[in-house]
């Protein structure tokens, strides 16, 4: 908002309604435009020792299924990064039969398959 001289949301909304080029500038500011597996080590780390043994132990505990959302996704590798995890933790079989991924994207791209679980795209754009 500063960049183009607004200071309420609602001027701004204003700006963005006359000027639609700056949707682009907003979508590459606030969307990452990078990606890769297991981007930002300590994070997947973290989830790794910390996060994921907890899951599975409350989902053992419960007998419900994991449900993962993945928010955000670009191109999917956040979403295998997290199956992954799962899948090392549980073994593939296991993953596959447990764990259910929701990876969603901020526009609309192709679907990504399902990795460690079922799996579908939900898109804002679509």
């Amino acid at each position: 908002m500063s960049a183009v001289g607004v200071d309420s949301y609602s001027t701004y909304l204003d700006y963005l309604e006359v000027h639609q080029d700056e949707f682009t500038q907003l979508f590459n500011v606030i969307l990452i435009n990078v990606t890769s597996f297991f981007r930002d080590p300590d994070a997947w780390e973290f989830l790794k020792t910390d996060v994921v043994p907890k899951v599975i132990e409350s989902s053992q505990r419960t007998g419900t299924p994991i449900r993962v959302w993945t928010a955000g996704c670009a191109s999917g590798e956040e979403s295998y990064s997290i199956a992954m995890l799962f899948a090392e933790a549980l073994g593939a079989e296991q993953a596959r039969d447990r764990v259910k991924s929701r990876p969603t994207c901020a526009t609309n791209t192709s679907t990504i398959p399902p990795a460690g679980g079922s799996s579908r795209r939900i898109c804002a754009a679509s």
